[in-house]
């Protein structure tokens, strides 16, 4: 799961938003076959997210990341 918040991180950085917010989307989405010690990495990544749709002027669903992490 590390690598996927980092490769999220990377690409947001590159430029690459629309990769990026379909890889934390997708990495969320499989959270659950991850151990229940990885919910630290999933808060991080719906930051991540909610960052890319704040940047994306999609401020209500950043508002609702944000408060589910």
């Amino acid at each position: 799961m590390w690598v996927r918040v980092i490769f999220s991180a990377l690409l947001f950085k590159a430029g690459r938003h629309r990769e990026a917010l379909a890889d934390s989307t997708s990495a969320l989405t499989e959270e659950l076959a991850f151990a229940p010690d990885a919910s630290c990495l999933a808060v991080r990544l719906r930051a991540i997210r909610a960052l890319l749709l704040y940047e994306r002027n999609l401020c209500i669903e950043a508002m609702v990341d944000l408060e589910v992490a």
